[in-house]
Order: C-alpha cells, then sequence, then structure tokens
C-alpha cells in the first residue's frame, strides 16, 4: 500500500461537477507489493498470475474510493481532502473505516521520486512523522512524568554468627499461628529451643493449675536501634521518613518481641497527649497503629486489650485539640472508626465476644448524659462501620431523642459551645440513615420517618431524601436530553450523506 499515491503532475479539476471528465491518476500496485502483503499474512509462494490479477484488482478499488471522496469533498465545498471523505466513501462501498486516522489540520505530505523498473520516476507522497526525543519531554514534564525504578540487587545478612535476623527477606522464626498458640498455651518447647530458653521440667503431682511460662523479652543493641529510629520517625516533622517506617511496620515480619513495646509506646503517647490535646501526634500514633494492624505476620490478639482502649480514647474523648472549632478533629474520630472496624474484621472470628463489646462501648457512650456531641459524633461513625444491620437495629431506635438534644442546641436553648458538633452529628446521622434506606429501595413517607426518627429528624431525612431524587432526575434528564440529541443529529447525517450519495450515483 506503500506504493499506492495520488500523482501530482495530472491535478483534478475541482471546479466540474461531471465525474466521468475527472481525471485522477492512480499508481498501479505492483507484484512485488502484492507479494509482501501475501506473506504478511502468511501466504507463500504466490504466482505471477495471481499476483498480476490482485494487482488489477486492489488498484480499482483504490481508484473508486477516491473518487468516491472526492465526490464528498466538492459536496461539501471544499479543495482539500480530509480523512473524514475517505471513511465516508468507504461506507458507501460497505468497507470498514480506518480508524485512528483522522486529523483536523491539512497533514503535510512530503514527495519522494521513485526510482527503479516498477518507479518510473514518478512521485510517491507520505507523511514525515516528527521524531520525538523521550529525554526532552521528560525534563519539560519532569513532575507530571515519573520513571519506573531500575531493578536493584539489595544484600541481606542469611544469618549472624550463626543467628538468622529477622528481616523481611528471611523466612520467620516465629509464625502467625506460633503466636496464636502463645496465647492460649505459652511458649512451646520447639520455640524455646529456637530462642535458647531454658525448658522448666515438672513432675506431675506437683501442681493441677496450668501456669504460662514467663518468657523474657531481652532485645538486641539492632533491636533497640530499630525501636528508637522506628518510634522517632513515625512521630517526627519529617514525613518521607515517617512513610518508610510506617511501610516498615506493616510488612515487617520481625517485629515479634518488639511488638509490646510499640503497644506500650503508643497507649503511653495517646494518654499523654490526649491531656497536651495535641491532635498530631495523636494523629501519627494511630497511624502507627494501623500499620501494626495490617501487618500480616504478627498476631495482635493478646494486645488488644491495650490497644484497643487507645484507639477508643481518641475515638470518643471529649477534646481531641486545643481548638475544637477550628481544628478537624472529625477526622481523626472518621479514622479512628475504620481501624476499630478493620480490628472487629480481623480478629472478630475468633474473638466472638468482641464485636458485643465494641458495640456497648458505643452504646454506653451515646447514653451517657455526660457525652458531648463530639463523643457522639463518633460512637455514629463508629457503629456505622460496623455495618447497615448494626447501626439500623442499634441507633435507629435513640435517634428520636438524640434529634430532639441536637434541635434544642442547635436553637440556642442549651449548650450554646456545642452548636458546630451537634451540626455535624445532625449532618452524619442524615447521611448515614439516607444511605441505609436507598440500600434497601424502598419507598417510605414521611409520617413512618417522623414515628420512628422523630420529628426533626424525619423532617430533614426525608427532605434530603427528595432532595437527592431531584437531583438524579435532573441528571438522567440531561443524559437523556443530550442522547437524543445526539441522536437527532446522527439521523440527520444519515439522511444527509444518503441523498448526496444517490445524487451522485444517478446523476
Amino acid at each position: 500500500m506503500n506504493r499506492l499515491a495520488t500523482d501530482n503532475t495530472n491535478p483534478v479539476d475541482h471546479s466540474r461537477n461531471d465525474d466521468n471528465s475527472s481525471q485522477l491518476n492512480v499508481m498501479a500496485a505492483g507484484n512485488d507489493s502484492i507479494k509482501l502483503m501475501a506473506e504478511s499474512i502468511g501466504i507463500n509462494n504466490l504466482s505471477e498470475e495471481a499476483c498480476r490479477e490482485l494487482a488489477n484488482d486492489l488498484t480499482f478499488v483504490i481508484k473508486s474510493i477516491l473518487l468516491d471522496a472526492q465526490k464528498f469533498c466538492r459536496k461539501s465545498r471544499r479543495k482539500t481532502l480530509n480523512p473524514s471523505d475517505v471513511d465516508y466513501a468507504l461506507k458507501v462501498r460497505s468497507f470498514e473505516p480506518i480508524y485512528g486516522f483522522y486529523s483536523n489540520d491539512q497533514i503535510p505530505f512530503k514527495c519522494s521520486t521513485l526510482t527503479g523498473g516498477n518507479g518510473g520516476g514518478r512521485c510517491a507522497f507520505y507523511v514525515d512523522d516528527q521524531i520525538v526525543d523521550l529525554n526532552e519531554v521528560i525534563s519539560v514534564n519532569n513532575s507530571s512524568i515519573r520513571l519506573p525504578n531500575d531493578f536493584v540487587i539489595n544484600a541481606h545478612w542469611l544469618a549472624i554468627e550463626g543467628v538468622q535476623p529477622s528481616v523481611p527477606e528471611n523466612p520467620q522464626l516465629f509464625s502467625r499461628d506460633i503466636q496464636k498458640e502463645e496465647t492460649i498455651e505459652g511458649v512451646s518447647d520447639k520455640a524455646k529451643e529456637k530462642i535458647a530458653l531454658p525448658i522448666q521440667k515438672t513432675n506431675i503431682g506437683e501442681s493441677l493449675v496450668k501456669l504460662k511460662n514467663i518468657v523474657p523479652h531481652d532485645l538486641s543493641m539492632e533491636q533497640q536501634f530499630y525501636f528508637k529510629e522506628i518510634t522517632e520517625a513515625c512521630v517526627g516533622a519529617d514525613e518521607q521518613k515517617r512513610t518508610e517506617a510506617l511501610n516498615s511496620l506493616s510488612i515487617d515480619p520481625g517485629l515479634h518481641q518488639l511488638l509490646p513495646r510499640f503497644i506500650l509506646f503508643i497507649t503511653e503517647g495517646v494518654r499523654l497527649n490526649i491531656i497536651q490535646t495535641n491532635m498530631a501526634i495523636l494523629i501519627y500514633l494511630m497511624r502507627m497503629a494501623k500499620a501494626l494492624i495490617e501487618n500480616k505476620s504478627i498476631y495482635l490478639e493478646k494486645y488488644l486489650h491495650e490497644l484497643l482502649p487507645s484507639i477508643f480514647s481518641c475515638l470518643l474523648s471529649k477534646q481531641l485539640c486545643a481548638r475544637p472549632d477550628y481544628d478537624n478533629h472529625y477526622a481523626l474520630r472518621e479514622f479512628t472508626a475504620l481501624l476499630v472496624g478493620q480490628v472487629l474484621k480481623t480478629y472478630g472470628s475468633t474473638l466472638t465476644f468482641l464485636q458485643s463489646r465494641i458495640i456497648n462501648v458505643y452504646v454506653n457512650a451515646i447514653k451517657s448524659e455526660k457525652s458531648s456531641f463530639s463523643t457522639l459524633f463518633g460512637a455514629i461513625v463508629g457503629l456505622a462501620e460496623l455495618g447497615n444491620d448494626i447501626f439500623e437495629s442499634v441507633v435507629f431506635p435513640m435517634v428520636k431523642p438524640i434529634g430532639e438534644k441536637v434541635a434544642q442546641v442547635l436553637d440556642g436553648h442549651i449548650l450554646p459551645n456545642e452548636k458546630q458538633a451537634a451540626e455535624r452529628v445532625k449532618q452524619e446521622l442524615i447521611k448515614i440513615i439516607c444511605k441505609i434506606i436507598e440500600s434497601k429501595s424502598m419507598e417510605i413517607e414521611s409520617k413512618y420517618l417522623m414515628e420512628n426518627l422523630g420529628s426533626f429528624m424525619g423532617q430533614l431525612v426525608f427532605a434530603n431524601m427528595n432532595k437527592v431524587k431531584t437531583q438524579q432526575a435532573k441528571s438522567v434528564g440531561q443524559e437523556t436530553g443530550l442522547d437524543s440529541k445526539k441522536q437527532t443529529n446522527e439521523v440527520n447525517m444519515s439522511k444527509s450523506s444518503s441523498g448526496q450519495s444517490e445524487d451522485w450515483y444517478f446523476n
């Protein structure tokens, strides 16, 4: 196909309407081109006679398509042939159009003189594609384009003086299953042999009570240094170091002996910084807790009684920052609610009592008369993370008294300093309740909402649902209008193109 082009020595006269009088010189396809095309699809040893017949047929088809394209060009009152004219010509002759070749601008063709037996000194036209230097593109768009990292080889110690270090590249000394067994039965004899602990042998009749063995957690200098670097990076000012430290906590399998110290660091940090209302450090500590929860190599079950109270403190505390009206402590409460849901999802199957205890904590926070609206917000978002069914069965019966209390605060009758927190509680309740109702795909009347949710919250939920339905109807109407307009334009275009083609064939 590269040998086919329009000869510029005899240009077509576009001013004449007679199709038969327009002269179009098309270079004939050579036998070499036909053989090359045949070989590209796996046909070898094509005879010269077959090549000649196929070349004549190909030349005739291309000439016919170019003539039809010229007709489209003239009917469009243009003198320049566009790729769209060729596409329309292909459609008229029931050929599949060529995809990927479209340009609003004129394509700058260049001419090259053909030499040799088949060339005859004629001109072949081609597009001069610009060669783009990737280094220049990357240097110009350095901020938006990132090169992939090169392959690197990292060295690590398989063993140091006969002891295998706990690094991600080495197999784990303490798997998750072994840690789970230790939670119930203590350290096994095989595990003691690995860490060189003394095995205590007792007589059968000495005691009928099974006591857990005391396991010392002596840290090496490397582990102490690692603990110091990780904790300083997690609560430090360098965000890059913090990200690397959190990534190490989430994937490192050798944190078994350091785990109680990390838990103690988090719990003590939360206790002190809640007193000092330092929300930034609380956020960093919760990110540490999230990294430990996501680590699949460690078993946190025996430390949940220490970790969960710290998470609940960041979720349900009355004040987490020095300026509650300006600092976004609600984002921290939502993040810690996600952590509680993640803990329940991970350990709820083995600890059957965990879900009921978490729900009791939230319910007590909602029912307590001393709870602030910030605490109420944390309990609501926490229950929402446990699922729609739990939220509906636990919170829906309490929405009516909550709504009455919110209404009194917003009207200025009680607690004038809690207006912003009461507004957030109202918005969160409306969002969650509307989401649950929409998931059921049920038509609910305002009377039902007011009876079950109270007059204040029922009216707000019903108004918000109507607002959402109106917006959805408008968006659907706009899309329908655009689709109908597009279909009308396509019909008009098809009518005009069909009318033009009939004129050309019947002139």
